[in-house]
């Protein structure tokens, strides 16, 4: 079965695409990648700093 998925892009034009699969199964495909893309949306964490022990690139200087 074909199922054509339609939206608008950017600019405003209308855009879509011919899918090979079944109705439900885009929609639970779309809903699943829109929850992972919330979920990832947030800034990562920065690592901790090395406190006294210097940043890597020093550790090559020492003996």
């Amino acid at each position: 079965m074909l199922t054509e998925q339609k939206w608008r892009d950017l600019a405003g034009r209308e855009q879509s695409k011919l899918l090979l699969i079944e109705p439900e199964t885009a929609i639970t495909e779309i809903v699943g990648a829109k929850a992972k893309m919330v979920k990832s949306a947030k800034r990562p964490t920065k690592r901790p700093g090395r406190g006294r022990n210097g940043s890597c690139r020093m550790e090559a200087f020492r003996s």
